[in-house]
């Protein structure tokens, strides 16, 4: 009887340890942490390095008026560039006449029927796994290819973005555009 009783106690004391604990993950100063609370100090973390983010991308774009003119993506890290050229052609509008500099490959698309040809800086994300397109239209009069560089060549653009319909779609573009060197740097 007394080890029916022994066997009874003990499988009540497992039942009861294990049915209703919370796992514990980490251990830290003595306090044993719990998956939940594990959990909501990563979410919280996440929201403090997007919100920090967010306050760089803020400063980037500048606090006072003179510097809310003047984009410069090249001091920004590669996911946070590509995030800035996908809103630019999301919400063109949101650009209109800003001065905006930028990092990326260079890359012509020539249409076959009219023979025109557009210019472009792709962007990519960290991963290298997505990439966006930006069009640019050199300042003065230029011929491609003699004033342009190499298709995938890494070039750094400079223009005023501004907007334009195409097929009843608005877009925008870096109009009076220069690449690295072509312009002084005290422009940006």
């Amino acid at each position: 009887m007394k080890r029916k009783m022994c066997r009874f106690a003990m499988l009540i004391l497992i039942l009861l340890f294990s049915s209703c604990s919370r796992k514990p993950v980490a251990v830290e100063q003595g306090k044993i942490i719990t998956e939940q609370e594990s959990l909501v100090g990563q979410k919280d973390s996440v929201e403090q390095k997007d919100s920090a983010g967010q306050e760089d991308l803020a400063e980037q774009r500048g606090n006072s008026q003179k510097e809310a003119e003047k984009i410069d993506l090249t001091q920004m890290s590669s996911t946070l560039v590509y995030a800035e050229v996908f809103h630019m052609t999301a919400a063109p509008q949101d650009y209109v006449g800003k001065c905006i500099r930028v990092r990326g490959q260079f890359s012509v698309y020539q249409n076959k029927d009219t023979g025109n040809s557009r210019y472009f800086i792709t962007i990519t994300d960290a991963s290298a796994c997505c990439s966006q397109d930006l069009e640019f239209v050199l300042a003065g009069h230029s011929s491609y290819p003699d004033d342009y560089p190499q298709p995938g060549e890494e070039i750094t653009v400079t223009g005023k973005f501004e907007t334009y319909e195409d097929r009843g779609y608005t877009s925008g573009h870096l109009v009076e555009a220069s690449f690295e060197g072509e312009e002084k740097e005290s422009e940006i």
